[in-house]
């Protein structure tokens, strides 16, 4: 059993077996919402809650950094990737691309941002990451 679903059966709200819902007419945001908790549950379980950043501060600000603790984690690099980011105490940023069906001239793919990733320092430092200049 994953982290994911151990914080759905112990998440007592979850349990659709005490509501009148079931999984038919469960209302999409509501699922959702349960996908997000049980998510954010399992990344703290695997993190083991502040200590992946704690660790995180006694090495270089890189993305080899992130990937050794991945391994040491036993976690998938873009979870860690985005942890690391996410709750790093230093100005760092990580954007997710995608690619696109574009060739450049130079014969490279092509790819767009699907998200960011701003640390809490780089947002207070620089502002939000993808929203034009007024």
């Amino acid at each position: 059993m994953t982290y994911h679903e151990v914080i759905h059966r112990i998440a007592p709200w979850q349990h659709i077996v005490r509501t009148q819902d079931d999984d038919f007419t469960l209302d999409p945001a509501c699922e959702d919402l349960f996908e997000r908790e049980a998510n954010f549950g399992a990344a703290e379980i695997l993190f083991q809650c502040e200590r992946f950043e704690d660790q995180a501060r006694d090495y270089d600000l890189s993305v080899a950094s992130a990937l050794h603790l991945a391994t040491e984690y036993e976690a998938s690099c873009h979870s860690s990737l985005r942890r690391f980011v996410e709750r790093n105490h230093r100005p760092c940023f990580a954007a997710v691309l995608h690619p696109t069906r574009r060739v450049n001239a130079n014969g490279h793919m092509s790819f767009f941002i699907s998200h960011t990733i701003p640390s809490p320092p780089f947002t207070l430092q620089f502002g939000d990451p993808i929203s034009s200049p007024s």
